[in-house]
């Protein structure tokens, strides 16, 4: 079990502190394993019944270590003796964690922890949160410490960690470190008895994760499959509705505490400045459910800049983008603006709801100019995850919606233009089209290197 370390400075600092030493080297990664260590790493020589790490530590600083820590043997300038290994990095874990100012979901339970920490972690980030996650196995009381060495420490960073229990003590002991801002159970049951010796312990010690939470979940709770999933190919399998639906719970409950609107409003703007409006519509939504398809094909979001003193009666239209979720807006601040205090706010049609700005400053003596920005596509092995359905390639799609180009286009604006994507299942070969609904045309785009094509010079957008 190896990370590479991240944030190498600030675990050195929390690492010394510990460890009660200064002017240590930096560590670039964390092993417990002598096999897979490489140069900058801290080898943890972990003591099990029938094993002790400490008989690998020459091996271990050969290959490059640069400490070790033991519960056995002689210290010396580059090897560390503690009572307890696991204990140990327990502690430097708590003093992350103590520090750390961003969200963190953990999820614990007998059965569907990893596919609930995935759905969560998943739903999240396309909503625009930046979130880390535990990889594999690593939900044990060594392995959620070294996960959590491998993320980013800062406050926008949502954790959504997984943790996993083998005795009495372990769940308690993880989430006491881990401090959820949510815990999530997904179920209790008999199925791990070794280690825990009844349904009672068992319950009790997935139960305590909720005593560390600032808000708790427990799938038995959720009574109703959440909307939507009923209608996902997966909706008939009971335990698979049960996850997916304390997932969905979570994300639209965290989402709702979030800000809505997210804009620089201490700038002062200037006629020709761009601006861009972070808007995060609360909700989750199942694309697979045919109403909430039509919902998106009938949906626009206009993003308006307000009358001087912030007043929305004749508010003037920066742009329009016709989607399911849209979590940036990007418009102009028309030349000849007059100087005062404006609002900007987004207007969504279906359902009708509008979100707005402070008051901020437009100062009409300077006049900007956008710069000219060259538009680049990446292409991507998992596009069919949009796709939804991954087999009919007949039509061309617009987002990630099942739609065809004449029903999506049918209402738009004559001067929109956008990119299309069509792609083959068989030989995962991107074509890349520039539409101009205005004009009837259709421009192909050629790739300039491998998954990146460039709009050229000739074609106006």
């Amino acid at each position: 079990m190896r990370v590479d370390i991240l944030e190498t400075e600030l675990f050195s600092r929390y690492f010394s502190d510990v460890i009660g030493k200064n002017d240590l080297l930096p560590v670039n990664g964390v092993s417990t394993d002598s096999r897979d260590i490489k140069k900058g790493d801290l080898f943890l020589a972990i003591k099990g019944e029938n094993f002790d790490g400490s008989e690998f530590v020459g091996e271990a600083l050969s290959a490059g270590a640069t400490y070790a820590i033991v519960q056995s043997g002689d210290e010396n300038h580059n090897t560390f003796l503690v009572d307890d290994v696991i204990s140990f990095i327990g502690k430097i874990c708590s003093q992350w964690m103590n520090d750390f100012n961003g969200t963190v979901i953990a999820i614990t339970g007998s059965n569907g922890k990893t596919t609930t920490k995935d759905l969560i972690s998943h739903i999240l980030s396309k909503k625009g949160y930046d979130v880390s996650k535990t990889e594999g196995n690593f939900n044990t009381s060594i392995g959620v410490p070294l996960s959590i060495f491998s993320f980013p420490h800062n406050a926008s960073r949502v954790y959504v960690l997984e943790l996993g229990a083998n005795r009495l003590g372990d769940i308690e002991y993880l989430s006491s470190m881990v401090k959820p801002d949510i815990g999530v159970i997904t179920n209790i049951s008999d199925a791990h008895l070794e280690g825990f010796g009844s349904i009672e312990n068992i319950t009790k010690e997935k139960k305590s994760i909720l005593t560390h939470s600032k808000k708790g979940y427990y799938n038995e709770d959720i009574t109703e499959p959440f909307r939507g999933l009923v209608n996902h190919p997966l909706g008939k399998n009971k335990i698979f509705l049960k996850n997916a639906s304390i997932a969905c719970k979570v994300c639209e409950d965290f989402m709702v505490e979030e800000d809505l609107v997210r804009f620089d409003d201490t700038k002062t703007y200037n006629p020709g400045s761009g601006v861009s409006m972070h808007i995060n519509p609360t909700g989750v939504f199942v694309l697979d459910d045919p109403s909430n398809l039509q919902a998106a094909t009938n949906n626009a979001f206009h993003l308006e800049l307000s009358e001087p003193g912030g007043d929305f009666t004749n508010p003037v239209s920066l742009g329009t983008v016709y989607d399911f979720y849209t979590p940036l807006m990007n418009g102009e601040i028309p030349t000849g603006t007059t100087a005062g205090q404006y609002r900007l706010r987004v207007r969504a049609t279906n359902p009708v709801s509008t979100v707005e700005t402070n008051l901020f400053t437009i100062d009409n003596s300077v006049t900007s100019a956008l710069p000219t920005v060259q538009t680049t596509m990446q292409s991507n092995t998992n596009y069919f995850e949009c796709l939804n359905d991954g087999a009919n390639t007949t039509n061309p799609y617009f987002g990630s919606l099942k739609q065809s180009y004449d029903a999506v286009t049918a209402d738009m604006p004559s001067s929109y233009k956008f990119l299309q994507v069509t792609a083959s299942n068989s030989s995962y070969t991107l074509n890349v089209n520039l539409i101009d609904i205005g004009a009837g045309t259709t421009t192909a785009l050629t790739a300039t290197s491998p998954g990146v094509y460039s709009i050229p010079d000739t074609l106006s957008v």
